[in-house]
């Protein structure tokens, strides 16, 4: 059974809370219907992103950077209200998930289908970066953040299948986590590098090219936990 418009649309939201890593940051009964509201009033999904990235900029602005972020989503309902409306008409709870995405005036073309996966990447980055109290690592997530922004203001990626873009965010990973690794201390380059080698001394039977590119693997996952910065496509 397919999940409904509104359901899909919760799930992305509570993902977005959960990458974000807002401490006890729980979606109360009144906060999802707050969200049910705003979704039947046609509020956009990456409007919903954009908003609560602008909250946490604004209470950051304000507060001392150890205070914590507010948990509940009434403080962000004005930054959210604040932005403009995109949809042009609100989505009906109960009509049929096939009619809800492929009207004329909602259903995206089959180029532009990928511009929602660039805001939520986008919105999710720049909520980590604001959170990111670590000099080098904000500057490594905000890197990121701007690298996605002018691959969607190339325009590029209009004509990609979703394995296109899998492959150009696989890319980057590879060129920062190089860059990250470059810039890290000596101890925490060491750390890493010494639980990579391990792979290959405990696993000798892989042989030598695919010991490596194991070692590589697992690199790359601990610099990505090291950064603090999770898979964003599943």
């Amino acid at each position: 059974m397919n999940a409904s418009p509104f359901h899909t649309w919760l799930h992305d939201v509570e993902r977005f809370l959960l990458v974000a890593r807002i401490g006890g940051f729980i979606l109360s009964p009144r906060d999802v219907d707050r969200l049910r509201q705003w979704f039947m009033d046609g509020i956009p999904l990456a409007a919903v992103l954009k908003g609560l990235s602008e909250g946490v900029r604004s209470f950051r602005y304000h507060h001392a950077p150890t205070d914590p972020l507010p948990h509940h989503l009434n403080y962000y309902t004005p930054f959210i209200k604040a932005l403009p409306k995109k949809r042009p008409e609100p989505i009906v709870l109960d009509q049929p998930y096939e009619e809800a995405v492929s009207s004329p005036e909602t259903a995206p073309s089959q180029q532009g289908s990928l511009r929602p996966v660039l805001h939520h990447l986008q919105a999710e980055i720049e909520w980590l970066a604001l959170r990111e109290p670590r000099p080098l690592e904000r500057s490594i997530k905000e890197e990121y953040l701007t690298r996605l922004g002018r691959l969607e203001q190339s325009g590029e990626w209009v004509s990609w299948e979703e394995d296109e873009l899998l492959r150009w965010l696989e890319n980057l990973d590879v060129e920062l986590l190089a860059l990250y690794h470059g810039a890290l201390d000596e101890a925490r380059r060491s750390r890493l590098d010494e639980a990579s080698a391990q792979v290959q001394i405990s696993r000798p039977m892989l042989g030598r090219r695919a010991g490596e590119t194991l070692a590589r693997k697992q690199r790359q996952q601990a610099l990505k936990k090291e950064l603090g910065l999770p898979e964003f496509v599943d």
